[in-house]
């Protein structure tokens, strides 16, 4: 019901009509134009890159809980997993603070370090600061690539740049997903 009042609003927004004199271009020319640029190209990639590896950390965690690390009850799995949000909203509070863009690709890499260095503290059995210290992590790597690609696109192709992105996220997200189902 929710999702048909969204669509029947978006029909009550007042979007000017600008006519453009320059011919239309298409989607994957755009994407072409946007993929040219390498650091628009090697942050969609991180983006995606981490996307997918999380989506199958937060997959395959609840069977190595209980297999691995003896946990059974469902809820301090769940719990675990959700403190890693609560990290995320700090580490993207802390990584969105900081104006500067080396300052911000810094975070990128630290974000990275700490992400791996958290995830190996997860297999020793620190599981709550662990998923936590993930998710802080997991801010630091989102918030800075994100305003990167945002900064760096033309407005005119800042959509289809996040699509494009979006895009590359989901393939590398399924890609993963199907190598845990073997």
């Amino acid at each position: 019901i929710l999702s048909l009042l969204e669509y029947f609003s978006l029909y009550r927004i007042d979007k000017p009509y600008t006519q453009n004199a320059q011919e239309p271009i298409t989607k994957i020319e755009k994407y072409k134009t946007i993929l040219k640029d390498k650091t628009l190209f090697f942050a969609m990639v991180l983006l995606s890159l981490f996307f997918a590896l999380s989506q199958s950390v937060m997959a395959s965690f609840p069977s190595f809980a209980k297999e691995g690390l003896g946990m059974q009850s469902a809820l301090s799995v769940q719990a675990a997993m959700a403190i890693s949000a609560l990290g995320v909203i700090v580490g993207s509070f802390v990584s969105g603070a900081y104006k500067n863009s080396r300052h911000r690709i810094a975070f990128v890499f630290f974000g990275m370090l700490g992400y791996s260095l958290f995830l190996g503290a997860v297999l020793l059995g620190v599981i709550y600061l662990s998923f936590f210290c993930i998710g802080v992590s997991a801010g630091f790597i989102i918030v800075p690539l994100n305003t990167l690609i945002q900064e760096r696109v033309k407005t005119a192709l800042l959509g289809s740049a996040l699509s494009l992105s979006n895009l590359m996220q989901n393939i590398l997200m399924l890609l993963f997903l199907g190598q845990i189902g073997r």
